[in-house]
């Protein structure tokens, strides 16, 4: 779900001319081989056809990360591993959903903007939508606020045991993953978005119109089929004839979803403290309701 709200901030600094979609890694940060540096672009960033990879699965990552205690650290130290990944493919030659591209993004944003991430994002994308109850949560205020949800996953045996309890999660998310909002703010988000306050009309256009296919889902008994497309900024479906467009979320014990349908006035959010394999469904069911 964070991804949006990244890809929302980076639309916002095109539709200023702070950023063109073609501008490589490069030209905003130091320290990539010159073939991610010169030939990875926003474009690519934005449509996971960069060839960066996962952050999480670098060697040596989730031992350091858990060591950090400050928004700072997290955004350096994460970037300071996606430096050393080598790209799966040509820049544009494939696709491979990447988290390494999204924090790239993030800091991009820090770059251009002259603002952490973290704090740009607050301002120009959660206050102007009026989203009070959403932030960049902490560990610390995630497991001492009563207003947060923990996270239940199930573990091997079926149990479903509490993921704070363990190393699942670090001190705070970052430009991939892991922010906190409430299902109303989401909604609040979805309007402002739609209705202009975000972006004005040509760039949001852009960032949520489909640019390149995607691979289907499995088939699901009984329901029609899922025709899914990848945006600059979110997910598109075409299903029963009509659009979906949105995000979703997921990680241990965490499973997020918005959709919005164009031509309608529909928005749907999923908030669930459980694996995303018991909730699918639930999304399913939400969009052939709302297309049919």
């Amino acid at each position: 779900m964070t991804k949006l709200f990244t890809a929302i901030a980076v639309a916002q600094l095109v539709q200023r001319g702070s950023l063109t979609l073609l501008d490589p890694i490069g030209k905003h940060l130091r320290g990539f081989s010159a073939d991610v540096a010169n030939k990875v672009t926003i474009h690519h960033l934005l449509t996971h056809t960069s060839g960066l990879g996962d952050f999480m699965q670098d060697t040596g990552y989730f031992e350091e990360v858990v060591t950090w205690t400050t928004p700072e650290q997290m955004m350096d130290g994460t970037l300071r591993y996606i430096r050393t990944e080598s790209l799966a493919f040509a820049p544009g030659a494939g696709n491979r959903y990447s988290n390494s591209g999204y924090h790239v993004l993030g800091c991009i944003i820090q770059k251009v903007s002259g603002q952490l991430y973290y704090d740009y994002v607050r301002a120009h994308v959660f206050r102007p939508a009026g989203m009070t109850g959403s932030d960049f949560t902490t560990l610390p205020q995630w497991k001492s606020g009563s207003r947060y949800a923990h996270p239940y996953p199930t573990d091997q045996s079926g149990k479903r045991y509490d993921a704070l309890d363990g190393n699942a999660f670090v001190y705070i998310g970052n430009p991939p993953g892991n922010a906190f909002a409430t299902a109303a703010d989401l909604v609040r988000f979805a309007r402002a978005l739609l209705g202009g306050t975000l972006l004005n009309a040509p760039y949001r256009e852009i960032f949520l119109s489909p640019k390149l296919p995607s691979t289907p889902p499995p088939a699901e008994p009984s329901q029609p089929a899922l025709v899914p497309f990848a945006s600059y900024a979110s997910d598109a479906f075409l299903i029963n004839g009509r659009w979906s467009a949105g995000h979703g979320g997921a990680a241990p014990g965490v499973s997020t979803g918005l959709q919005w349908y164009p031509g309608t006035s529909w928005v749907a959010v999923k908030l669930s403290n459980y694996d995303g394999s018991t909730t699918s469904t639930i999304d399913h069911h939400l969009r052939q309701i709302l297309t049919s």
